[in-house]
């Protein structure tokens, strides 16, 4: 192996695939055995389903602005060169996750169905066990004090 597959963190998947099958097992599910969680109040959870995507995506311009503009990729699979730790960095570590969590949210609201609500509790779990706990102990071991700093001033989630 080379120096630099080696230098990154040791991830189970790329978050937006863990996304998409959390997704795609909580519309299975649904589609086999429909579990239904509101009656009625259609506009409501269509207004939730908007407010939470119009969130998500703030979070993700919000978050990959600031990497780019400190030369940063949010590819998990390459080397970090730098801690960011200003804009939407400097309250939560994980921007892009939590958009990730709430766009699964939104789809879970705008379904109607308790499957899909599982299936964001299922990709929390997935994320914070297979990807930031991996990512935390790499960027731990790079950057020492520097980031354990970091990690002890800014909430990991929310």
């Amino acid at each position: 192996m080379q120096k630099q597959d080696k230098d990154r963190p040791a991830i189970i998947a790329p978050p937006p695939l863990l996304m998409a099958i959390c997704v795609a097992a909580g519309l299975i599910a649904a589609h086999f055995w429909a579990l239904p969680v509101i009656h009625d109040a259609a506009l409501a959870r269509a207004v939730s389903c908007v407010a939470l995507v119009v969130v998500a995506g703030a979070l993700i311009f919000s978050g990959h602005r600031e990497l780019v503009k400190y030369k940063e990729h949010p590819n998990p699979y390459k080397p970090t060169g730098t801690i960011v730790v200003s804009g939407i960095y400097g309250f939560t570590r994980n921007p892009l996750y939590i958009s990730l969590l709430l766009i699964v949210l939104a789809i879970g609201i705008g379904a109607n169905d308790a499957w899909l609500l599982l299936s964001f509790v299922g990709l929390f779990l997935l994320l914070h066990f297979g990807v930031v706990i991996a990512e935390e102990r790499y960027l731990s071991e790079k950057f020492g004090t520097r980031y354990d700093e970091y990690r002890r001033s800014v909430r990991r989630w929310i």
